[in-house]
């Protein structure tokens, strides 16, 4: 990856952490990723927990949205 797609890409995700935008997540965050748990030293694959995050900062920008 270069420096430049690096950028790109982390640009990305923090509009999605700003955002909460559900194309950006889709598009970041892969439903079927692993991810090593360190506090229980296994990977764990699959939607949750990633599912989860993306639902509940979706609902934390709807409600924010709202409340303007």
């Amino acid at each position: 990856m270069t420096t430049e797609s690096n950028k790109l890409l982390m640009n990305s995700f923090t509009n999605f952490i700003n955002t909460a935008s559900e194309d950006l997540a889709t598009a970041l965050i892969s439903a079927n990723g692993t991810e090593f748990e360190n506090a229980f030293g296994r990977e764990r694959t699959g939607p949750p927990p990633h599912t989860a995050v993306v639902t509940v900062a979706a609902r934390v920008a709807r409600l924010a949205e709202r409340s303007r």
